[in-house]
């Protein structure tokens, strides 16, 4: 396939890189923890992605601008949450405990979706949520 709009392989490989590089610095907590905190990780961390972000925008043509700045604020904080639950839970609990419990983020999805919005769990939602299961 040459169709430009079908990126599918080149997600594919960006979602790969992330995870290496997500898995690499998670185990690296527990030593950063130990001389620093969890807020200064983050803050680190959010400048760095926000450096890469603008370097990778612009000779991408990427427009950063949001288009409903309500529910990127909204998903913004949730997700800030997460993070700060997941890291620090990361600083004093082994990685595989915490990776299970991250494991487990496909099924509360499908729950959310069934229970707080009422929409039916398809066969491809279940078998997609079953595929990121560990082992």
């Amino acid at each position: 396939m040459t169709d430009a709009s079908n990126r599918t392989l080149a997600a594919a490989g960006a979602v790969a890189v992330y995870a290496g590089l997500i898995g690499f610095t998670d185990n690296f907590v527990r030593v950063i923890a130990a001389d620093h905190g969890l807020w200064q990780f983050h803050a680190v961390r959010s400048a760095m992605a926000a450096v890469l972000l603008v370097c990778l925008a612009v000779p991408f043509g990427l427009a950063l601008r949001p288009v409903r700045a309500r529910a990127v604020l909204a998903r913004s904080f949730i997700h800030g949450m997460a993070m700060l639950i997941y890291f620090g839970a990361l600083a004093f609990l082994p990685v595989a405990q915490v990776a299970a419990g991250l494991f487990t983020a496909p099924i509360f999805v499908l729950l959310i979706q069934r229970f707080a919005y009422g929409r039916a769990i398809g066969p491809v939602q279940l078998a997609a949520s079953g595929l990121a299961l560990p082992g």
